[in-house]
């Protein structure tokens, strides 16, 4: 009886023991199942409080590159409160490079993962794929990282745990292609070459709700560019030679309601593609062209306005800078290029000097034919434009042609960035100057040499440029009876540099020079090349002396005759094939009282506190 009661208790015992494994068995099995599930699925970044995986980035990459790592560590970080460890790639010896880690592999790095992205690279814009057990960052420029690494977070997932992931099999692209038909709608796609594929997208001149966009195109050649015009045209699109300068060709092409602009430059090996949505007058609209009778002629002037000049007490008050020219066509039409400062400029005066020259009398309109404005700053704008409206009924505005970069420092309405600038005229036309196009006035023309949209390094990155704005101006080439002046705005070295590359020393070559920004850059070098005879400085003498003796001294080693607008207003005019002085009006300075602000009173300061 015991024998067999401790039998039983041993089969129950047995029992027990084998429905416990079976139910134990249950369990594991869909553990495990779950495990594999997400083993195969994902890749576990952080978890427990520990990184599993170490961002990565070349020993050799650029700062760009180096930023977005940082940027990378960053967000894990902030966003994720995930701390994941970060290092180079650097290795003493190629064949200790590691193969199995687990790593986040940000731009061109060491590991075999990366050069097989980048291998490809000429296809896509960016690409994020997980291979092996790392996960690869890759774009098609540095600058491109971070809307990598954005899309790149877009993708990660957080529990409750903190336990960190991202899709094993992720894999994202942005072609070329796709930007292209994405940005320039309608407009052929460009073959060879390569580039980021993001386009610059600015508020350019007219178009607030649909801008103008471009895409660069870098590594290309003439003969890519040739065939790519030839696509154009086999695409129905009607094309225009707007220049072959040799190292600049250029077109205009149009089909229905596409338009676009595009150029070449053989020295840098780049090719821009500029779709211009602003509906703007096309260069055959804008051009004003008229026979020019015997005996008329066209004259250039440097407008004397009211600088800062240490010698001269009452200009204290006044602008070290701001620049204001004028071409008096044959017809008696002018061509205002620029502005100056509102207070350094009384209108008045100014129309006495407008009829003076144009022999118009009081009564009749003075024809403004064309506003160029260089760039968006004040000191290039706003004395004009007070001019414009003060004598809005003995001047009419006919045309106004600019290429601006957007901004808001240089406006009168804040909440309207694209405000107009002649407010006081209707029916005003208006252009885009493009780099390569001549605009002809009688027999004045102006070829626009560099735009701001140079100043992109498409190689690099497309919306990032120099953070000097002053190098987004516009350059122009005049010439006017056989002799050629070079306008130059405010340009910096970063500008003059890029023309240099486009440009041979003898398509540089002038008889006049706008000296560039008052006086204050140093460009010696596209100075010398250019050699011109005469300078003109918007600026008073004194004032580049005591602030710029280098430029100064520069300047009148190259030209024979220096003219300042500080002292006054100079003429000049194309006689027997030399140019001559034919107009000097003094600049003049009210008494300093009337020009300071009246002492405030205790009412109306306090007025001014409310």
């Amino acid at each position: 009886m015991k024998k067999q009661f401790k039998n039983l208790l041993a089969l129950l015992f047995a029992a027990v023991l084998f429905l416990v494994g079976c139910n134990t068995d249950v369990v594991d099995e869909t553990d495990v199942s779950e495990t594999e599930v997400q083993n195969v699925n994902e890749f576990c970044l952080y978890e427990n409080g520990t990184g599993l995986y170490t961002i990565v980035q070349s020993s050799k990459s650029s700062d760009t590159a180096n930023d977005a790592g940082s940027l990378c560590w960053k967000t894990f970080k902030e966003t994720f409160n995930a701390e994941l460890p970060i290092s180079d790639d650097w290795v003493m010896d190629p064949s200790a490079i590691p193969t199995d880690s687990a790593e986040i592999l940000i731009g061109n790095t060491n590991r075999a993962e990366s050069a097989e992205v980048y291998a490809a690279m000429d296809q896509y814009v960016y690409r994020i794929t997980c291979t092996n057990n790392r996960i690869v960052i890759a774009a098609s420029a540095d600058t491109l990282l971070d809307d990598a690494l954005e899309v790149f977070f877009a993708n990660i997932k957080t529990d409750e745990n903190g336990r960190v992931t991202v899709p094993s099999d992720l894999d994202i692209t942005l072609t070329r292609e796709q930007v292209w038909k994405d940005t320039l709608v309608g407009v052929p796609l460009y073959d060879g070459g390569a580039y980021t594929g993001t386009a610059l997208k600015e508020t350019w001149g007219f178009a607030e709700d649909d801008p103008s966009v471009m895409i660069g195109i870098s590594e290309t050649n003439a003969d890519e560019f040739a065939a790519y015009i030839a696509k154009v045209r086999n695409e129905g699109f009607n094309t225009v030679l707007r220049a072959d300068w040799g190292g600049v060709v250029a077109y205009q092409c149009d089909k229905d309601d596409v338009s676009f602009y595009t150029y070449h430059t053989e020295s840098t090996g780049e090719t821009r593609v500029i779709k211009d949505n602003s509906k703007t007058a096309s260069l055959e609209e804008f051009n004003y062209i008229f026979e020019t009778a015997e005996g008329e002629t066209n004259e250039l002037y440097l407008y004397g306005l009211r600088y800062q000049d240490p010698e001269i007490p009452e200009s204290a008050v006044y602008n070290n800078n701001g620049m204001l020219m004028f071409i008096k066509l044959a017809d008696n039409s002018l061509i205002a290029i620029d502005g100056g400062m509102d207070t350094q400029i009384d209108s008045e005066e100014f129309m006495e000097f407008a009829r003076e020259i144009t022999g118009i009398p009081e009564g009749e309109q003075i024809r403004i034919a064309c506003w160029f404005i260089t760039h968006k700053h004040g000191d290039h704008i706003w004395g004009f434009d007070k001019v414009l409206k003060e004598c809005a009924n003995e001047l009419v505005l006919e045309r106004m042609m600019y290429n601006h970069k957007n901004g808001t420092d240089f406006v009168y309405d804040a909440e309207n960035p694209n405000e107009k600038y002649h407010l006081a005229h209707d029916n005003v036309m208006y252009h885009l100057p493009r780099t390569g196009e001549t605009i002809q006035f009688g027999d004045v023309t102006l070829d626009v040499l560099y735009t701001q949209e140079d100043l992109v390094n498409i190689k690099e990155s497309l919306y990032r440029t120099d953070d000097n704005y002053n190098n987004s101006g516009t350059v122009l080439r005049i010439t006017m009876d056989g002799k050629t002046c070079m306008i130059f705005g405010d340009i910096d070295v970063a500008a003059s540099n890029i023309m240099m590359k486009y440009y041979t020393e003898e398509q540089l070559k002038c008889d006049m020079m706008q000296v560039s920004h008052h006086g204050y850059n140093y460009l010696a070098e596209i100075y010398k090349i250019m050699d011109p005879t005469i300078a003109l400085f918007p600026v008073a003498r004194n004032e580049v002396k005591r602030q710029y003796p280098l430029v100064l001294e520069c300047v009148e080693s190259i030209c024979e005759e220096n003219y300042f607008g500080g002292t006054e207003t100079i003429g000049l005019r194309a006689v027997d094939g030399e140019m001559q002085v034919i107009y000097r009006r003094p600049v003049t300075f009210p008494p300093i009282t009337e020009v300071l602000p009246e002492e405030t009173t205790e009412e109306e300061a306090g007025e001014a506190e409310e």
